[in-house]
């Protein structure tokens, strides 16, 4: 019996230390700063690991590392940090955006348009960060105050 409940406890942990029982591991860089607020809103802060020099809002994005602009990225830096995601804005170096996805970076478009871009970017980036209810909450009240 005792053999049987190692044999167990040794399964239980094994499998928590693989991707099952781990929260996923997200280093996000925004380099548009309607994303940076959207990660934000989302309550995802605790996984950006820097921003472009324009996200100053809100006021804790500014004390995040700094790796350029959307068209001079410091591609040093980023690749430094290890993104796993690299948010973009309309405007992007396209030669360093694939290099980074050729490293495995996943490039995210956050360009809206329109209140209703706007809204389908915030439940795409809930969606991709499993943030689904707080996306819908935030879509739910843009569009009650428009």
């Amino acid at each position: 019996m005792r053999n049987r409940t190692v044999y167990v406890l040794f399964t239980v942990l094994l499998l928590c230390s693989s991707s099952v029982c781990n929260a996923e591991e997200y280093r996000i860089i925004s380099l548009a700063p309607n994303a940076t607020e959207i990660l934000f809103a989302l309550g995802l802060e605790d996984f950006i690991v820097a921003v472009d020099r324009y996200s100053n809002y809100p006021e804790e994005a500014r004390r995040l590392d700094k790796v350029g602009t959307f068209v001079n990225l410091d591609i040093e830096k980023i690749i430094f940090m290890k993104p796993n995601y690299l948010l973009v804005g309309a405007s992007i170096d396209h030669g360093k955006a694939g290099y980074l996805r050729a490293i495995g970076v996943e490039i995210i478009k956050v360009s809206p348009e329109s209140v209703d871009g706007l809204c389908k970017d915030i439940l795409m980036l809930g969606n991709i960060f499993k943030k689904v209810d707080q996306a819908t909450g935030i879509v739910n009240d843009i569009k009650d105050r428009v």
